[in-house]
């Protein structure tokens, strides 16, 4: 798959991979003019959906130490920029691990993993968030990453907008390029 994505450069197609454990992913990877940006998206068979969502759904999932332990290991090994883990609906057929283009529950966050350098660009003061929301310095000491957990008695969607609302909107804004006042006179 390297030698593939290498030889598209300086934008590939997606890439898809599946294996014998009950996981596909797929990934697209550009150049930019500061390294590489990688998208990848990859489904992991967890067990029975509905069971899942009558145990507390995201949240249930956000308190599971596998998942903590694979984003801590992903800010200690790797430099990503955000890295996230959801709740979603995925089925198993003959032919493998999929969604289906169908009614579903939509995805839930479970935790957000932020690296390194999107903590310094946002100007993120981590002890300050950890006092509202489920958060955690993690990776190097000198290049912290932070690990949002999406596990408070609120609707994950409400955790997360609560969460993001406190990285305070200019700061956001900056980061993402984007002109929040612009965006919102567009939908008006």
């Amino acid at each position: 798959m390297t030698r593939s994505i290498q030889e598209q450069m300086p934008a590939s197609r997606p890439h898809l991979a599946v294996n014998g454990y009950n996981s596909a992913l797929s990934t697209t990877v550009a150049r930019t003019r500061t390294g590489l940006l990688e998208n990848t998206r990859g489904l992991i068979w967890i067990g029975d959906y509905e069971m899942h969502r009558k145990l507390g759904g995201a949240a249930h999932i956000a308190r599971h130490e596998p998942v903590n332990r694979a984003l801590t290991r992903l800010a200690e090994d790797f430099r990503p920029t955000v890295a996230m883990v959801s709740l979603a609906h995925a089925v198993q057929t003959d032919y493998g691990l999929g969604q289906r283009a169908a009614s579903r529950w939509p995805d839930e966050p479970a935790a957000v993993l932020i690296g390194a350098w999107a903590v310094r660009d946002l100007g993120l003061d981590v002890d300050d968030l950890a006092r509202k929301h489920d958060v955690e310095h993690v990776g190097s000491r000198r290049a912290p990453s932070v690990l949002l957990r999406l596990s408070g008695p609120d609707p994950v969607w409400a955790q997360f907008v609560a969460f993001a609302h406190d990285l305070d909107e200019e700061r956001l804004a900056s980061a993402l390029a984007v002109d929040f006042e612009r965006a919102d006179r567009g939908r008006s």
